[in-house]
């Protein structure tokens, strides 16, 4: 699988993958959107690894006397990786992103996270709470996890969360969340379209990935998958996007891997994006040479296409160094390749003295290209 960015103005740009910490896992989905104001970055409080934390709703002041109506809309905290978020709706709360960890004793970790869900999929999942007497608890989260809140003012809601994930550690922080977004989740309770199905559209509608990844019906057009589009609206399924390294813009058809995309073709993945699109075929790319790295743009590098003309294509060039984790060929530095252990190996002449060399000339060149006479080193 191979990943890109896409031209300025796009919809998507090249996926950089972290690898994955010690963790117990994330809800994914997509994000909300609507008018936008400053993430409060209070301080927290973490409880120690170890320390008892069931007094620890005392970390919250009393609920103001006098009954506080919150403004519709998304709420938001953040300091540095922790975050939390959660839309308000007429008295509903439903949670949307959260982002908490703790530090045992004997240095494990864990880290709790919600990835940005849509209003239905929070709905759906049963991440809702009730306010009621200037406050609201949501518990279950993660399985284990609670985040309990009181009303301060109608833009501001002071707020414990509780990681209790019953091994390791456990630890509680306590925020100022604002008022961020005017997305409220109206209609939360509406199904989303699904983009790679394009259930729950009406007949001649085209379901996508829209602002902030909340999927959204649209009317469907007549241009098919692969062809070159000026508007969404002449699609007639996918999404119209333009890539790095093809020229303008076309229909791409989502897609969750590569058996999606049928006839060798690859499913890309996209950066700050949970979907994927299905490339194109190789012809649309620019080709290169693997040893050489000649491609036009400084930024891309020579990447082999496992599509069935089995071309190297230039794409743009990902962070990723020697033996660092990776899930394409272009996630990889330049002059670096994405093996099937999923890590980035250096990329060699098969040729006895030939360039570029692995640094110990006891390391074998492994064929991986023949018609280049490109392989990788195998360290």
């Amino acid at each position: 699988m191979i990943a890109l960015r896409c031209l300025p103005g796009a919809l998507a740009v090249l996926l950089l993958l972290v690898p994955p910490a010690c963790d117990s896992g994330g809800d994914g989905g997509g994000g909300t959107g609507g008018d936008t104001a400053p993430l409060d970055t209070a301080a927290d409080t973490d409880t120690p690894a170890g320390t008892d934390s069931a007094g620890d709703a005392g970390l919250l002041p009393d609920p103001p006397l006098a009954p506080v109506t919150l403004d519709n809309g998304t709420f938001a905290w953040a300091q540095g990786d922790r975050r939390l978020s959660f839309a308000v709706h007429d008295g509903t709360v439903l949670l949307l992103e959260t982002f908490f960890d703790c530090t045992g004793g004997t240095g494990c970790k864990v880290q709790n996270d919600v990835a940005t869900l849509t209003c239905n999929q929070a709905f759906e999942k049963g991440y809702t709470a009730t306010i009621a007497d200037n406050t609201f608890v949501l518990g279950g989260i993660k399985k284990t996890d609670t985040l309990t809140a009181i009303l301060w003012d109608s833009t501001t809601v002071k707020f414990l969360y509780q990681v209790s994930p019953g091994f390791c550690c456990e630890a509680s922080f306590t925020g100022e969340a604002k008022w961020a977004s005017s997305e409220d989740c109206a209609g939360f309770e509406v199904k989303d379209c699904d983009p790679y199905t394009d259930a729950e559209c009406p007949g001649g509608q085209n379901c996508i990935f829209g602002v902030g990844d909340q999927p959204v019906c649209m009317p469907a057009g007549d241009k098919a998958v692969g062809e070159e589009c000026a508007a969404q609206a002449q699609c007639s399924d996918g999404v119209c996007m333009g890539i790095q390294s093809v020229e303008g813009q076309h229909c791409f058809e989502y897609c969750k891997s590569d058996g999606d995309c049928g006839g060798g073709i690859q499913c890309l993945s996209l950066e700050g994006e949970d979907w994927k699109i299905c490339g194109l075929s190789a012809e649309e790319y620019e080709t290169c040479n693997l040893l050489s790295q000649n491609c036009q743009d400084p930024l891309d590098g020579c990447y082999w296409s496992a599509s069935p003309i089995n071309k190297p294509i230039c794409l743009p060039a990902g962070a990723a160094g020697k033996k660092e984790p990776c899930g394409s060929s272009s996630d990889c530095q330049k002059g670096l390749d994405c093996l099937n252990n999923g890590k980035c190996y250096q990329i060699c002449n098969v040729v006895e003295g030939g360039e570029p060399s692995c640094e110990s000339p006891f390391t074998n060149c492994v064929e991986n290209y023949g018609p280049q006479g490109a392989g990788w080193c195998d360290e």
